[in-house]
């Protein structure tokens, strides 16, 4: 957990990190600077009308905040902090190793996922424990979304988050009556992996199973369906 003081000109706040961005958006807003999130420096000088001073608890912590730089703000270090308050066996000093600068960088660094030294065939992909069985589900994709890295892991990472990809096409994901889903797919646009979500109405991934090479799936069927038979494809920025 980290600890962040923020004075803005004669007021000031503490709150912790990891929390919800709506929750540090109303901080801000209570000591009257409405700047956004992302835009707002963890590191600032005392002269300046905006001062941001960050605590780190724990060695996890100070190894993480150790990588900080100049242009690093309150929402990469707050995506940094949710994963790292759910990794139990994670080392500071494998941190400290690593060479990478930035909370953005050490987080996708983190995240990734690994790749073991052998010749066999390597999915990634999410292993359910003692499932009583594995009848599919029919699934019609109604858009296919692919998003930068960083937005797909902070998505995979955080699937219960509301999500402005989801947000859009919520209204298109359903279920019918004979238990058919709409869904969206998202990927991963550099790793290609990705997420089939179906929200139920909601802002964010309520229904959802990882999708191991989805990128290379949707790009078959794009290949081989009719121009008027594609789901919509969109690119989100976020």
């Amino acid at each position: 957990m980290f600890t962040v003081f923020v004075k803005y000109q004669q007021n000031s706040a503490v709150m912790a990190l990891p929390c919800d961005v709506y929750k540090i958006r109303d901080v801000l807003d209570s000591i009257g600077c409405h700047r956004k999130i992302s835009e707002i420096p963890l590191m600032t000088g005392e002269d300046t009308e905006l001062t941001v001073k960050v605590y780190p608890y724990s060695n996890l912590e100070k190894a993480a905040f150790s990588k900080a730089v100049e242009n690093d703000s309150i929402l990469a270090l707050n995506v940094l902090a949710e994963y790292l308050d759910r990794q139990y066996s994670l080392e500071p000093e494998s941190i400290r190793n690593m060479d990478v600068s930035g909370m953005q960088n050490l987080y996708l660094k983190l995240s990734e996922p690994k790749m073991p030294e052998t010749d066999r065939l390597v999915l990634h992909a999410k292993l359910v424990r003692k499932e009583a069985d594995f009848t599919p589900v029919t699934c019609v994709v109604e858009h296919i979304i692919p998003i930068s890295q960083e937005e797909f892991f902070r998505l995979r990472n955080n699937p219960l988050q509301d999500n402005v990809a989801i947000r859009k096409y919520y209204s298109d994901m359903r279920c019918d009556s004979d238990g058919t889903r709409h869904c969206i797919l998202v990927y991963d646009e550099k790793q290609g992996d990705g997420l089939l979500i179906d929200s139920q109405g909601a802002g964010y991934a309520r229904y959802a199973q990882y999708i191991p090479c989805a990128k290379l799936i949707a790009q078959q069927y794009e290949q081989t369906a009719e121009p008027d038979e594609n789901p919509e494809i969109s690119v989100f920025s976020i």
